[in-house]
């Protein structure tokens, strides 16, 4: 899942628009790592020096390897090595960020580097998917009071959307437009030491329909009353979870039945927030405050 949280950081720098971020997420499912990218990654080679063996390339017909070893670039031990990790999978963002053209190779060597030095990583904390330091880079609620439990109830989020639709998103984080609408919502409110309102809600009823089939894992031909149901039960089990995680820290807290309303508008509040979950097949926002 490293291809979204690397992607979120692009992302939020600018790096990166929604729709290039989608069509690289889109097309690095049959895409394999070129051994540049790896050889770059694992410091064997300059970017200068794999610019070098893409121009040769283009004049005669051998493989990257084979023109790296014989400019001295690559031992065939190093070859070997970059051989066997070429499909490590939190490095085919980045190739596929190449190919399409959206950065250079030095380019997204430097905001790689940048990306990796901001969050004390290291390439083990890749190749493990080290989450909770992936998560740090780009979840921040600095200006509020409820920073740490927006936080963990956002970082939950994400593993729970991992672990009950086996899909993760990547997260967009403002404050509530005034007069936000939305179509359709689902909420439920957390109450006890503090109270917290949390909801679903979209303009886009496919979304919604989409993320009840994957959670109930059934097909529905319309957003019905059962893949309402679907998307209310998701919200609810995450929120039990949430509530779990927060007893165990010593506070107790309840939350009521969830309820699912059409043609909502919410004035905008002090410390309201809107986190925009955008997969490749939708997009979904979780108001919270």
């Amino acid at each position: 899942m490293f291809s979204q949280y690397f992607g979120q950081y692009l992302l939020s720098k600018g790096c990166l628009t929604i729709e290039q971020l989608k069509a690289a997420l889109e097309y690095e499912k049959n895409t394999k790592v070129k051994l540049g990218i790896l050889a770059m990654n694992a410091g064997f080679m300059s970017v200068d020096e794999i610019e070098k063996v893409h121009k040769e390339q283009a004049r005669v017909d051998e493989k990257f390897g084979e023109i790296a070893i014989a400019q001295e670039y690559l031992t065939s031990d190093q070859l070997e090595i970059l051989l066997s990790t070429q499909k490590q999978g939190h490095l085919v963002l980045s190739q596929c960020i190449v190919d399409k053209g959206f950065m250079t190779l030095t380019q997204l060597n430097t905001v790689m580097e940048a990306y990796i030095s901001s969050l004390s990583l290291t390439m083990d904390d890749l190749k493990a998917f080290d989450e909770g330091k992936l998560l740090n880079a780009y979840i921040h609620f600095e200006d509020t009071l409820w920073h740490e439990i927006y936080t963990e109830y956002i970082s939950l989020l994400l593993r729970n959307c991992i672990r009950f639709i086996n899909d993760v998103p990547v997260i967009h984080i403002e404050k509530v437009d005034e007069n936000y609408l939305s179509d359709w919502m689902v909420s439920q409110r957390i109450f006890g030491k503090f109270s917290m309102f949390t909801s679903l809600a979209s303009n886009d009823t496919d979304s919604l329909k989409h993320l009840a089939e994957l959670f109930n894992k059934e097909s529905y031909d319309s957003f019905d009353e059962y893949a309402q149901d679907g998307v209310s039960e998701f919200l609810n089990l995450h929120n039990g979870i949430f509530l779990v995680n927060i007893s165990n820290n010593g506070v107790v807290l309840d939350m009521v039945p969830q309820k699912i309303k059409n043609h909502v508008k919410l004035d905008e509040l002090p410390e309201c927030f809107k986190i925009t979950l955008t997969w490749l097949w939708g997009s979904i926002d979780m108001i919270i405050y």
